[in-house]
């Protein structure tokens, strides 16, 4: 009896136990359900990762592809440079420049090309004269009034003008003239009385020195018309040019320039 006692008090203290544990552990009473509150619906929205149905996983879509074009090289055109054109102003020619043959020194005019033939006229420097002709060596030029004048007196003569082929006569034994008048003057005749001792002559005077020993200047001063030589060494031998187209001449005396009429010069 006190064994089915004690096993009786152990299964009562199990059924206990059973039954604690069952409460605590048991479904509990189903409980009345509560009314949920009312939600506003929100705007539909598509985010990137967004869930199939509540309680699911977030389903992440795959970022879709940007096709993102090639880059070329596209050509720039080149700037082309619009250059306006500037108006060139149009130069007047100028009218040419006429020359006209003009005397540059004080000259006599001859009545044919050399100091051989008769003084007809004077023309001063700066004068404009009409030159015609001349003659073959450049020498003489003629005028349009038929006297002639030695060419290196004038400048501006054209170099197309025409040779004079008809050229009058020497006078013969025509004297030089001086460039103003003289008074007459008696001309002692020297008679040598042995061979002269040079060898060569200018008796009357010479346009050009036959030699260097012919070195007097035999001078027509054209502002008093005295005929004075000069020898070398004398003070005015090196400052006087002979210029045979008016009267000048070169002597190879004192005797020969005395007695075609010139004095000496006094210094």
């Amino acid at each position: 009896m006190k064994k089915m006692a004690k096993w009786a008090g152990i299964g009562f203290v199990a059924i206990l136990g059973l039954g604690i544990v069952g409460s605590l552990f048991g479904d509990p009473a189903p409980a009345s359900p509560k009314a949920l509150p009312t939600r506003t619906a929100l705007p539909t929205w598509t985010p990137t990762a967004q869930s199939s149905a509540p309680g699911d996983a977030p389903t992440v879509t795959p970022a879709q592809p940007v096709m993102v074009p090639a880059l070329t090289d596209t050509p720039v055109p080149a700037a082309t440079a619009t250059v306006e054109a500037v108006p060139v102003p149009t130069e007047t020619p100028l009218p040419p420049v006429i020359v006209l043959p003009t005397v540059n020194s004080a000259a006599n005019l001859r009545s044919g090309p050399g100091t051989g033939y008769a003084v007809v006229g004077s023309a001063s420097s700066g004068q404009v004269i009409d030159v015609v002709g001349r003659t073959g060596d450049n020498q003489w030029y003629q005028m349009a009034d038929g006297g002639w004048i030695y060419a290196g007196l004038v400048d501006g003569v054209a170099a197309e003008t025409a040779v004079v082929t008809d050229i009058p006569a020497l006078p013969v034994q025509a004297a030089p003239a001086p460039l103003l008048s003289q008074p007459a003057t008696a001309v002692p005749v020297i008679i040598p009385t042995s061979p002269p001792a040079q060898a060569f002559s200018c008796a009357g005077g010479c346009v050009q020195p036959p030699d260097s020993s012919c070195s007097i200047k035999g001078n027509v001063n054209k502002d008093t018309g005295e005929w004075i030589y000069h020898v070398p060494g004398g003070q005015y031998y090196s400052r006087t040019n002979i210029k045979p187209e008016e009267g000048d001449r070169w002597f190879c005396t004192r005797a020969e320039a005395e007695a075609a009429g010139f004095r000496a010069s006094e210094r």
